[in-house]
C-alpha cells in the first residue's frame, strides 16, 4: 500500500450591501396665510421630512468541502458573510410658517398633526448570513 493524502480547501465571502442615499435639506417657508383644514385619520397640516435611505443587506457565503480517502483527509472550510451597508445620513428640515401674522393650521382628525417636521437617518443593512459544511470518508 502507499500513502494517501488529500486537502480540500474552501473560502467564501459574501458581497457587501450598498449604501443607502442620503435625505436632502428640506426648508417649508409660508407666508403667513395657511389655510389648512383636515379631519383625515393620520394626516398632517404641513408635512417636511428629509429622510434617509436604508443599507442594502450583505450577500450569503456558503462553502461545502469534502474528501474521500483510504489513508487521510485534510479539511477546511471558511465562510463569511458580507457586510451590511450603511444607512443614509438626514438632512437639515426647516419650517416657518409666518403666522405672527394671522392664519391657522386646524386638524381634527384622529392622530392627525398639525406641523410635522422630521430628520430620519436611514437603518444600516443587516450582515449577510454564512454557512458551511465539510465531510469525508475514509
Amino acid at each position: 500500500g502507499g500513502l494517501y493524502f488529500s486537502a480540500a480547501v474552501g473560502v467564501s465571502i459574501g458581497g457587501t450591501g450598498g449604501d443607502g442615499g442620503p435625505g436632502g435639506k428640506v426648508t417649508v417657508k409660508a407666508d403667513g396665510n395657511i389655510i389648512a383644514d383636515t379631519d383625515a385619520v393620520g394626516s398632517g397640516g404641513i408635512v417636511a421630512q428629509s429622510i434617509g435611505g436604508g443599507g442594502g443587506n450583505g450577500g450569503r457565503a456558503t462553502t461545502i468541502t469534502g474528501a474521500v480517502s483510504t489513508d487521510a483527509s485534510v479539511s477546511l472550510g471558511v465562510t463569511v458573510g458580507g457586510w451590511g451597508g450603511d444607512g443614509g445620513r438626514s438632512d437639515l428640515v426647516t419650517v416657518d410658517t409666518g403666522l405672527n401674522g394671522g392664519g391657522s393650521i386646524v386638524t381634527s382628525g384622529y392622530q392627525a398633526v398639525g406641523i410635522l417636521a422630521q430628520s430620519v437617518a436611514g437603518s444600516g443593512g443587516n450582515g449577510g448570513d454564512s454557512w458551511g459544511a465539510a465531510g469525508g470518508y475514509g
